[in-house]
């Protein structure tokens, strides 16, 4: 196999993720197209890894997405279930086909290069001149479902205006770094699973260029949940090393990092600070969606009442209790829609493998706090996430 088809097929794992090209266009259509190239390459090119503890929680996810519709008596769901069925059969090929520690290589590399040249266009944008601007006009504005307006970078997603709110082409002073995803925080779980492979995986420096590229872009985004996972990971990395020395040397600088960021907009602001306008829009917007999804998990609680399906249902309720029009809790909002069992399914290598060692521990711990705030559950990187949770030698890698 080619190195271009080698990393085409992990570039459009990333791209599939829900990007903002992914939210702009057919999503129903580009996963398909996504399928069929997964299935001409598993067809034609050699197999070269099997995981069988992957193909069982696959095997197990794929029968019941495609009985749930049947439990329920809720066939509306079915888009959504085929929808997660197609991203796990894709990433299950995909994986055999190219095998893993192939596939964490490329993984590793593609983000270390989306994260270089976005960081360029960030900080040329937010802290210099925005010399880069004339590029955007080679490319068509980018509408996410919640038109919202986005310029296009390829590398850097700005965001330009709301339909109903500022008028197409406003500027918007955000200091937030999206990436190609819309928002910081969903573009930096794909950076700390990145930060996670380099280090815990590849054994790399935190000193790596490529672990200093990650860091930097991921205190860019100023997400909440990044900073705490910035902070397990490099508590895990600093002290999982067998150096008095080293630990020594780094534990004040971890404390004084912690101090800082804790005392930041980012952090202090949204989850102590409950007279700020983050807290109450940011905050108690997440625990009003979150006491919604347990209102219906109540109510359902073994099967839910499916991802969209909740719609109206949920809509009613989010006027009442003051919610979002959409959950922003990727667990409760799972389960509400699968209910227990589906939650069970799709989460159950973490409970048996995710705290097992310091390495499969930063994993799980990322995906948790991740899913407090998005929903990521059966898309590639989670999987991906699940591919690398069980406890091997590097070795059988």
């Amino acid at each position: 196999m080619s190195h271009f088809i080698k990393y085409f097929l992990v570039i459009y794992s990333i791209i599939i993720s829900k990007s903002l090209f992914f939210t702009t266009f057919n999503d129903d259509l580009i996963l398909l197209i996504h399928f069929g190239i997964c299935l001409i390459c598993y067809i034609f090119y050699d197999k070269n890894y099997f995981n069988k503890f992957f193909f069982y929680y696959a095997f197990l996810n794929v029968f019941f997405l495609l009985v749930h519709p049947l439990i329920t008596s809720n066939f509306d769901t079915y888009y959504k279930n085929f929808g997660n069925i197609i991203r796990i059969s894709s990433f299950l090929m995909i994986f055999t086909i190219l095998g893993k520690m192939t596939f964490l290589k490329i993984y590793v590399k593609c983000l270390f290069v989306l994260c270089l040249f976005n960081l360029i266009l960030f900080i040329d944008h937010i802290y210099l001149f925005s010399f880069s601007e004339p590029i955007s006009s080679f490319f068509d504005l980018l509408k996410t479902y919640d038109n919202i307006f986005f310029e296009n970078y390829i590398f850097y997603g700005r965001e330009v205006g709301h339909k109903s709110m500022l008028g197409v082409g406003t500027k918007v002073t955000n200091l937030k770094n999206p990436g190609i995803f819309g928002e910081g925080g969903y573009y930096q779980y794909f950076i700390c699973l990145a930060l996670i492979i380099n280090l815990f995986y590849f054994r790399k420096s935190i000193l790596n260029k490529a672990s200093i590229i990650f860091i930097i872009t991921i205190l860019s985004t100023f997400s909440t949940i990044a900073y705490l996972t910035l902070g397990l990971i490099l508590l895990n990395h600093i002290f999982s090393t067998r150096n008095i020395r080293k630990i020594l040397l780094l534990t004040p600088f971890l404390i004084v990092f912690f101090v800082y960021l804790f005392q930041t907009k980012t952090i202090y602001s949204k989850l102590f600070d409950y007279e700020s306008m983050d807290f109450r829009f940011s905050t108690i917007r997440r625990m009003s969606d979150t006491y919604i999804d347990l209102m219906i998990i109540k109510e359902y609680p073994w099967f839910g009442i499916g991802m969209k399906a909740d719609d109206e249902y949920y809509l009613k309720l989010a006027r009442e209790y003051g919610g979002g029009t959409s959950s922003s809790n990727g667990i409760t909002s799972y389960a509400s829609g699968f209910g227990l069992v589906g939650g069970v399914l799709a989460v159950y290598p973490f409970i048996l493998f995710g705290f097992k060692n310091k390495r499969t521990f930063i994993i799980t711990a990322c995906n948790v706090l991740t899913l407090l705030t998005q929903e990521i559950v059966m898309m590639p990187m989670f999987l991906l996430s699940i591919m690398i949770i069980k406890k091997r030698k590097l070795s059988e890698i």
